[in-house]
């Protein structure tokens, strides 16, 4: 009974290998910034990025929490809970919302624009949920960018 056990699970192994159910994480590259509302205490942004599914197949995520550092603090956080479909080899443009304290946003713009600042690291974060074969996975993301200031 114990090689029956060995045999299935092992059985089970390879075929999860082969399934390729843990998939490559997908390629992302900002292309645009809007600006949204803006209140006293909140500034809102949205993300446009440019998501390459870099699979044989496609990938259908259930969600997207993100935050954005800079100088040493959190600048904004965001969550997308709508579903978000990939098909293989396509880049899809995906619009994400990102929220600023008013605080935050003003201090970022004052080290954007302050004199002989070349660039400022920026640092986004995220976990992203994505439907597979043997349910939810979570896959961590963690990118630092150097935007250029306009401080020179």
């Amino acid at each position: 009974m114990k090689q029956v056990w060995v045999l299935l699970v092992g059985w089970i192994l390879a075929a999860c290998t082969t399934m390729n159910i843990v998939p490559e994480k997908p390629q992302v590259e900002l292309t645009n910034v809007t600006l949204g509302q803006v209140s006293i205490t909140e500034v809102e942004l949205f993300a446009t990025l440019a998501v390459l599914n870099p699979n044989d197949y496609a990938l259908d995520l259930s969600g997207i929490e993100y935050q954005v550092d800079a100088l040493g603090m959190t600048l904004g956080k965001g969550k997308a809970l709508e579903a978000i479909h990939l098909p293989p080899g396509v880049k899809q443009a995906v619009k994400l919302p990102l929220t600023l304290t008013t605080a935050s946003a003003l201090k970022f713009g004052q080290a954007y624009y302050s004199p002989g600042l070349k660039e400022l690291p920026v640092t986004l974060q995220a976990t992203v949920t994505v439907n597979s074969p043997v349910g939810p996975l979570s896959l961590d993301f963690s990118d630092v960018k150097d935007i250029k200031a306009k401080g020179d």
